[in-house]
């Protein structure tokens, strides 16, 4: 069996638990910490958050909520003073909110990067 020449090094940093845990891994995989960081750093998954899938079923209502509570924070600088209307329309917007996060919104999904990416 022949062995590759190792001829790049780049320096890797780790919190101390961090380490603990690569230790363990590296016992638990029967590999020396080099080998089995090598390994991984080569060969594991390496997994993004995919948001085009997340948000892709999701609507939001144009931004009504936001536009709500925008409005109510533009008139209530500029007026110095909150009216009932300003709290109405803050309630309106904070219900659109509630609805979108109870309704809408999707369970993260996470897709594994792959040569594809590149």
């Amino acid at each position: 069996m022949s062995r590759t020449k190792r001829t790049i090094r780049k320096e890797v940093k780790y919190n101390s638990d961090e380490w603990e845990k690569m230790i363990f891994l590296s016992k638990k995989s029967g590999k020396n910490p080099a080998a089995y960081i090598r390994e991984k750093a080569v060969s594991g998954k390496i997994m993004r958050l995919d948001l085009e899938s997340m948000l892709m079923n999701a609507s939001y209502d144009d931004n009504s909520a936001c536009i709500d509570i925008n409005s109510v924070a533009k008139n209530v600088n500029t007026e110095k003073a909150v009216y009932l209307k300003d709290v109405e329309e803050a309630e309106k917007g904070i219900e659109l909110l509630e609805d979108y996060v109870h309704n809408q919104l999707r369970t993260p999904v996470f897709k594994e990067v792959t040569e594809a990416w590149l």
